[in-house]
């Protein structure tokens, strides 16, 4: 008989080592203390709008800028659904921070200054006004060139550069009103 020689087999150990999956990092979401009920001041940022819910018929009015309707979260949203111009294009003002966040308009908003500090915008220096009329929606460029052709009219509004520049932004002929 012949014997056959076979290598010997060598078993290499191999260490199992355990590791841990990490584990998904949770973000905080911030818990909006908001509901669908609840009522937001909604400030007008044109004259004479009119909103009518495709929902209830409801009909909400705002004869001058500035004026104040209370609507709900969820007549909000319909809105936004709906007639997204309101909200987009700035004729139409979200006075509530939360509501703003849920309804996905914080970027827009970032982008407006306060509706009340009208004369405090004219009295900018030219390159704010540029930066804050560069981002406006165009609804609010409307009202503010309202407000322009007001304070030329008046004199509270006499730089001839920020005038010039005013009409470039806002694409209109504010001098036609003096």
């Amino acid at each position: 008989t012949t014997k056959e020689k076979v290598a010997p087999v060598v078993e290499e150990k191999q260490e199992i080592v355990e590791v841990e999956a990490p584990k998904p990092v949770e973000r905080a979401k911030k818990r909006l203390e908001i509901n669908r009920d609840d009522l937001i001041e909604c400030r007008s940022a044109v004259s004479n709008l009119v909103y009518v819910s495709k929902r209830t018929s409801e009909k909400f009015e705002w004869k001058e800028f500035g004026d104040v309707e209370y609507i709900t979260l969820g007549e909000l949203i319909t809105m936004k659904s709906t007639q997204p111009r309101m909200l987009k294009e700035g004729w139409l003002i979200v006075d509530d921070e939360e509501a703003i966040e849920q309804l996905g308009l914080a970027k827009m908003y970032g982008n407006l200054f306060e509706i009340d500090d009208i004369d405090e915008f004219f009295a900018l220096n030219e390159r704010e006004i540029k930066r804050i009329l560069t981002n406006m929606p165009r609804g609010f460029k409307k009202s503010l060139a309202t407000f322009a052709r007001e304070r030329i009219q008046s004199g509270d509004l006499d730089s001839n550069r920020k005038i010039k520049l005013l009409e470039e932004l806002l694409e209109v002929d504010l001098k036609i009103f003096e």
